[in-house]
């Protein structure tokens, strides 16, 4: 029973830390607006899955697949410049 008090707690925690960033799919619903990311992941699932396949002679490494969805989460948010110094206005976002 401990550890279900735990684990309750620590989900409390997550929650109230993290409230602002929290979506709430029930207004978004109401809204009509859409509220499943499967579309998303499935492209993204097929893109990957394409670039990973052995088969193809240009294929992405693991690690060069890990470096160019870190390199795309800093374009993403705004935090690129940062870790190269360059100016965003001087880059082209594809």
């Amino acid at each position: 029973m401990r550890g279900l008090c735990d684990q309750l707690s620590e989900l409390s925690n997550y929650l109230f830390s993290n409230a602002g960033a929290l979506i709430d799919y029930a207004s978004s619903y109401r809204r009509g607006e859409r509220v499943s990311t499967a579309h998303v992941e499935s492209s993204v699932n097929q893109v990957i899955n394409q670039r990973m396949c052995k088969k193809r002679q240009l294929r992405w490494t693991r690690d060069g697949a890990q470096g160019l969805l870190q390199v795309r989460t800093a374009l993403v948010n705004g935090d690129l410049e940062r870790y190269t110094g360059v100016p965003l206005s001087t880059t082209k976002a594809a």
